[in-house]
């Protein structure tokens, strides 16, 4: 049996894709290293996605500070 929390729907984690996508823009100058961090993200989110619950603005925050850093 699965004790793992439950994932988010997917629709919940789509409906910021602006917001992603403007906040890596805010975390680096150059457009295409900005689309590169919003990708990073995504993936992320596909690999180990926030917890069911959790600020998804959140967690995406930490992903691209992470990963621009």
């Amino acid at each position: 049996m699965d004790a793992s929390p439950p994932v988010p729907p997917i629709e919940r984690l789509l409906a910021e894709r602006a917001w992603v996508r403007a906040f890596a823009r805010s975390l680096v100058a150059d457009e295409a290293a900005a689309d590169d961090l919003a990708q990073q993200a995504w993936v992320a989110a596909l690999e180990a996605p926030p917890a069911h619950g959790a600020s998804s603005r959140g967690w995406f925050a930490t992903v691209l500070r992470r990963a621009a850093s």
